[in-house]
């Protein structure tokens, strides 16, 4: 008696998908850093040194998994236009809450960032030989908290704008373009 394997081939599936999407976020931050080195002429170690001290880790953690799962879905979508439109439309969905995510984790963050400035504001002591420290606490904040909106809400765009062209293909159209309803005809 021999033995087959019966698994399917789904994990598999899921890992190439995942790999492909680490791919093209990898390849974009390489292109970004390489323009932010071009443009700035500082490094690549002062510009990540940067982004952890004004954004910070959490911010980019969020980010990059908000942003791996709109890929994902992204790659799932042109996958599956073409044979199965209920299957894409649901990844077209997921990555648009992923891409809504990124608009409202940035957006989270600035509040975030403003109240921290405001809060510190409130609880400091105010006198001349002190102004200037509380100042630099103060910008310090409200960086990290316009920077989060800057960076999050032109990825939250990008994303959501692929997604929704993603579907917009020949293999969604109607009439004999689409390949669904071709295959249909061809069973009657």
């Amino acid at each position: 008696m021999s033995l087959t394997n019966t698994q399917s081939p789904y994990p598999l599936e899921i890992f190439s998908m995942l790999a492909r999407a680490f791919s093209y976020i990898g390849g974009g931050l390489v292109i970004a850093l390489a323009y932010s080195v071009y443009a700035t002429g500082m490094s690549v170690e002062f510009i990540s040194e940067w982004a952890v001290n004004v954004l910070g880790l959490s911010f980019i953690v969020l980010l990059a998994a908000l942003l791996l799962g709109a890929v994902l879905a992204l790659l799932k979508v042109q996958k599956h236009r073409t044979f199965d439109e209920t299957e894409a439309q649901k990844w077209r969905q997921f990555g648009l809450q992923a891409s809504s995510g990124i608009a409202t984790l940035a957006l989270t963050y600035t509040l975030l960032g403003i109240c921290l400035g405001i809060g510190g504001l409130s609880d400091a002591n105010l006198s001349p030989d002190t102004i200037n420290q509380v100042i630099a606490d103060l910008t310090s904040q409200f960086s990290t908290a316009f920077m989060s909106s800057v960076i999050g809400l032109p990825i939250s765009a990008a994303m959501r704008t692929m997604l929704i062209i993603s579907m917009a293909g020949p293999s969604s159209c109607g009439g004999c373009c689409n390949l669904n309803q071709l295959r249909l005809e061809k069973k009657r």
